[in-house]
């Protein structure tokens, strides 16, 4: 993608996108599959304009990967266990200084990570019905640290009625 954005004149801009996904099964058994995966989308985002100071740097990852066993008992039934780990992160960063009228900085980093395992087995009763049940657990971790600072010319904040300096902190970590 940089090679793009060069070539249409914007090299100032610097995409970069990666998209990955792989999956494997493997019989181990006339009944029996094991199947793992992975997807990964990982995005990054560049942008600097020299003529002031407007700088940003965006980055997303999110990564799952998982592992299931299934099991045929018979021809009427299905018995799937499965165990998987998601990462989710943001990441983004900026700062603007336009004189004269406004400056300010972002930092706002975000990260959710869950760990799963699941049990779920299905029947036929009949042969128009279908019985289904689980069990899941989840474990699942977040931050969220944010923190920006804003400063407007004073005579434009008064036009628009904002106050002319503002900062946010938020800071949050949670477990379940």
């Amino acid at each position: 993608m940089a090679a793009f954005a060069e070539a249409i004149g914007q090299d100032e801009t610097r995409p970069d996108f990666l998209d990955a996904l792989a999956r494997v099964k493997v019989d181990i058994g006339e009944r029996s599959s094991l199947v793992a995966g992975w997807l990964l989308l990982d995005d990054r985002l560049r942008v600097n304009f020299d003529e002031g100071t407007e700088r940003g740097k965006v980055d997303y990852r999110d990564a799952t990967g998982w592992t299931s066993w299934q099991f045929r008992p018979g021809d009427r039934s299905d018995l799937r266990a499965t165990v998987s780990r998601t990462e989710r992160h943001t990441n983004r960063e900026g700062e603007v200084n336009r004189a004269g009228s406004a400056s300010g900085t972002l930092e706002d980093h975000r990260e959710l990570n869950t760990t799963s395992v699941r049990l779920e087995a299905s029947a036929k009763a009949g042969g128009k019905f279908t019985l289904n049940s689980g069990l899941e657990w989840y474990d699942y971790t977040a931050r969220y640290d944010y923190e920006s600072q804003t400063q407007f010319d004073p005579v434009l904040a008064s036009a628009v009625g904002v106050a002319s300096a503002r900062g946010n902190a938020v800071l949050l970590d949670a477990r379940g």
